[in-house]
């Protein structure tokens, strides 16, 4: 089912999301939670899952690819920043550049992580116009905030037994718990807000349009998982 709407955030929202200059903040492997659940992907084994995809897959700007455990970005990062490697910086840079992030969907449940990736991910797009003195209006940094915060989600990605039949992708935080005291604490997954993949229809004057997708296991032959949790 799609839904036409278009999403819309407050200046605090945008400022979460910064340009954090000539570094990204990248973990680079191992663990970095008490517990060792976070456990971070280095860059050689990035480069080689990538590799299993296939360029022709990732510099198509318009195929979907969705990161289901994303952490602070290392494989989304990676995959705008092959993308972007291949625009020319003309006139079409900044409408290419916006159609290169809106066709990437990431989930992660740390909201520190996924503040740090939707910085990470910006932070490649400023550098890259940086990089080939390419001059970015205002319209586009604020467009390009908005399929991020909306693209890059903080949510918890479905592995609940019980949940199969119903097909859902995952479920935007916070998720409500139970209100019962035998129960307190327990998520509460039926009252949780399922995760919907925004399709986005941007025009040569960066006007953009979305429609929200319900997100449903096997119902697109576009989408692309990567990360290797729906393979367990």
């Amino acid at each position: 089912m799609m839904i036409p709407s278009y999403p819309s955030y407050n200046e605090e929202q945008f400022n979460q999301i910064e340009d954090f200059g000539n570094e990204l903040r990248l973990a680079d492997g191992g663990s970095d939670d008490r517990d060792g659940f976070q456990v971070f992907t280095p860059n050689f084994i990035v480069n080689d899952m990538l590799g299993l995809i296939g360029n022709e897959y990732i510099f198509d700007l318009s195929q979907t690819i969705l990161e289901p455990t994303s952490g602070d970005g290392a494989f989304t990062v990676k995959i705008l920043q092959n993308r972007l490697k291949l625009l020319i910086a003309d006139e079409t840079y900044e409408l290419k550049s916006l159609q290169a992030v809106s066709t990437i969907y990431s989930i992660e449940m740390d909201p520190k992580l996924i503040e740090t990736q939707r910085s990470n991910i910006y932070t490649v797009m400023m550098q890259h116009a940086r990089m080939h003195s390419v001059k970015i209006s205002q319209g586009y940094r604020h467009l390009a905030k908005t399929i991020i915060m909306t693209n890059f989600m903080w949510g918890l990605t479905n592995i609940i037994e019980g949940f199969e039949d119903k097909r859902i992708v995952g479920w935007h935080m916070p998720i409500p718990v139970m209100s019962s005291r035998r129960y307190s604490g327990t998520p509460n997954y039926l009252k949780a807000r399922p995760i919907r993949f925004a399709r986005w229809s941007i025009g040569p004057d960066l006007i953009a349009t979305c429609e929200f997708e319900d997100a449903e296991f096997g119902q697109s032959d576009q989408q692309f998982d990567i990360g290797g949790l729906f393979d367990e």
